[in-house]
């Protein structure tokens, strides 16, 4: 109940619902063949500049949502229910997660973990939005520290995956940086 019997879909809705998988598609083309090809090795575009890119258009996706929910007449939901804010990030996570499976990789059950950790990486980024809005102290510091440890966690990961295709094995770092992800996006929303 809750959140879900508050929120009606409207036809107009549906524009912003077709808007989130849009815009992912454009930068992930933008970031795929743009930047990774034309200017930087895939594995050092992958473990340093990628994640700071991904963390942010997932930003800009749930702050886009978000807006498009106020002016299509949700702006109550919006400014009252945290939870909103959360689904959105996570919706946009998955999004993004099954987006790059589609795009870069082979659908499986191995993409089940780094799809949720874009999930929980998003819920960050949106936790750090919610808390610049929503707050009058250190605001500004609680966007960026959730946007730089989204960011960095999520390099952690995709160092993870560099380290197991070059060597062949590695666990423990992926491990780790998923555990955090969790943490970190629980402690934001539990306490932010």
């Amino acid at each position: 109940m809750g959140i879900f019997t508050k929120l009606s879909v409207k036809k107009s809705d549906i524009g912003l619902i077709l808007l989130i998988p849009a815009f992912y598609i454009i930068s992930a083309l933008i970031h795929n063949y743009y930047l990774v090809q034309e200017n930087m090795a895939p594995d050092l575009y992958r473990v340093s500049l990628g994640p700071f890119l991904e963390e942010a258009i997932k930003g800009v996706s749930v702050f886009l949502c978000v807006f498009a929910a106020v002016g299509l007449g949700h702006e109550k939901l919006v400014r009252v229910h945290k939870k909103y804010w959360l689904i959105v990030a996570i919706s946009i996570g998955l999004i993004v997660g099954v987006g790059e499976t589609f795009i870069d990789y082979s659908l499986g059950i191995h993409r089940l973990i780094p799809t949720l950790n874009h999930a929980f990486g998003a819920a960050i980024v949106a936790g750090g939005i919610w808390f610049f809005i929503h707050t009058n102290k250190h605001k500004f510091e609680g966007l960026v520290v959730s946007y730089v440890g989204a960011s960095i966690l999520h390099a952690l990961w995709n160092y993870h995956v560099f380290i197991e295709e070059t060597t062949g094995s590695e666990f423990t770092l992926g491990a780790i940086s998923f555990i955090l992800t969790v943490i970190a996006s629980f402690l934001i929303w539990k306490f932010g």
